[in-house]
């Protein structure tokens, strides 16, 4: 073998007996615009066995198929092989694995590897223009990079798990996610934000998995409540509410309360409430201590608004709260 096609031999990581059979430089226009194609076959007389059963089967045809490899220099190169199909006694005609790339990818797994690396740092936009690709085809070598991803991870049980939906694309498509607060991992995404697209998280795992769920933290959204209803067992003991809607429910009932008032006071002519809703709303440990004075006089002055307020503050209060084992891991 020659030395140019030993280098590329190593280059593309081939094991015995593939090998590179032809090596082409074509020139597409002077001086640095060029392509370099790479023939990758195997020796004739190789004898095969089927990828599924690993039975012997000898080769029944070939299909010519074309990759996008790392460029040589700042060169384009493709490689080429004519991938067997195996005439296998038990399981039919199969199609031979190939170890450069992944089996229906039009990419080299090293070319995959190069771009994931690009798409750590930039949109899939971004990178398609960089590498002179599609957005649907570095779309797809994310996907295929995910899928590897999840197939490796092991199914855990997450004692702790958090509901969220996220959007993307500006705020146009919503995706369901969920974590596992303790370790701060992913663990499942599904399109929409339905009762459907998180049912398809609690399907993955037997009823006695499931009871080793301790709580789930979420929003108040009604379909994610929906899907914990219908599949996780003593959910109204484990469903834990984030602060931010729970604050902005006793928000409005505490300004309802206050415009109730400000109303009757406004009828006997007292205007003490006008022009103070925000007063009543903000975090009273951002204020002065003359504001706080301030406030105070103004709290002695009225009933009910003052008794809301202390309510609400209170209910606050228990997110400040921690567990005697240390930090609740759901803690908003």
């Amino acid at each position: 073998m020659d030395d140019q096609r030993l280098m590329y031999t190593a280059l593309l990581g081939l094991p015995k007996p593939w090998e590179v059979q032809k090596v082409e430089f074509k020139v597409i226009s002077l001086p640095l615009d060029g392509e370099v194609h790479v023939w990758v076959g195997l020796p004739e007389g190789t004898l095969w066995v089927c990828p599924v059963c690993q039975a012997g089967a000898p080769i029944h045809d070939h299909k010519e198929r074309t990759w996008r490899h790392l460029d040589t220099c700042q060169f384009r190169t493709l490689i080429h092989a004519r991938i067997p199909r195996l005439k296998c006694p038990n399981c039919g005609i199969k199609q031979l694995d190939i170890p450069w790339a992944e089996k229906g990818a039009r990419f080299t797994a090293l070319f995959e590897v190069f771009a994931i690396e690009w798409l750590k740092l930039a949109t899939v936009k971004a990178v398609a223009q960089q590498l002179g690709l599609t957005w649907d085809e570095v779309d797809g070598i994310q996907q295929r990079a995910v899928a590897r991803g999840k197939a490796r991870q092991e199914l855990t049980v997450p004692r702790y798990a958090g509901v969220d939906e996220t959007s993307f694309q500006k705020r146009h498509e919503y995706v369901t996610v969920v974590s596992d607060l303790e370790k701060q991992e992913v663990l499942y995404v599904a399109d929409g934000r339905s009762a459907k697209a998180l049912d398809g998280f609690w399907s993955q795992y037997t009823a006695d998995q499931l009871k080793q769920i301790v709580a789930v933290a979420m929003d108040m959204c009604e379909p994610f409540l929906k899907s914990i209803k219908n599949n996780l067992p003593d959910w109204e003991s484990k469903v834990v509410f984030d602060k931010f809607h729970i604050a902005q429910l006793v928000g409005r009932a505490m300004d309802k309360v206050r415009r109730q008032e400000y109303l009757e006071l406004e009828a006997e002519g007292n205007k003490v409430l006008k022009k103070t809703k925000y007063l009543w709303l903000e975090n009273p440990t951002t204020r002065t201590k003359g504001e706080t004075r301030e406030f105070n006089l103004l709290r002695d002055r009225v009933n009910r608004s003052s008794r809301a307020w202390a309510l609400k503050e209170t209910l606050m209060g228990l997110f400040d709260m921690t567990y005697l084992g240390g930090n609740c891991p759901v803690r908003s």
